[in-house]
């Protein structure tokens, strides 16, 4: 028997999912669902949030060109074709992404690692890794 974290009711250890096949899930199987109903806000304004899906979708895209950018907090510099998914690699790895800014913008994603490989030359931190195409 198991208490489920959600409904507070002591359940069977079969009502509970198996997490990595061996350890039971904190909220049984009913309560699963109810976990990831889309929220009332979302439903009450679907408008809005589909406003704000758009945005962050077109903020996501691929850019039709290859930026060397700069963290100046870590003096790193790379190259990435998405500087916003970047960003946010580098924030979950535990950089201070602030003050982040565009060096340089190129067609070609070599040109781009090029230069790259400059700014490493120059004591810049980061990593060259030569790839030509993408």
């Amino acid at each position: 028997m198991k208490v489920c974290k959600i409904c507070n009711e002591n359940k069977p250890d079969n009502q509970f999912s198996l997490i990595q096949k061996k350890y039971l899930n904190s909220w049984c199987m009913s309560c699963n669902g109810k976990k990831y109903d889309i929220p009332a806000w979302q439903k009450a304004n679907k408008e809005k949030q589909a406003s704000y899906n758009k945005k962050h979708r077109q903020l996501r895209q691929i850019t039709d060109y290859t930026a060397v950018y700069l963290i100046p907090e870590h003096n790193y510099v790379g190259v990435t074709n998405n500087l916003i998914n970047r960003k946010s690699w580098h924030k979950t790895m535990g950089k201070d992404i602030s003050g982040t800014k565009i060096l340089h913008k190129f067609k070609s994603r070599a040109k781009a690692l090029a230069k790259e490989a400059e700014y490493h030359a120059m004591g810049y931190a980061g990593a060259n890794l030569h790839i030509s195409s993408f």
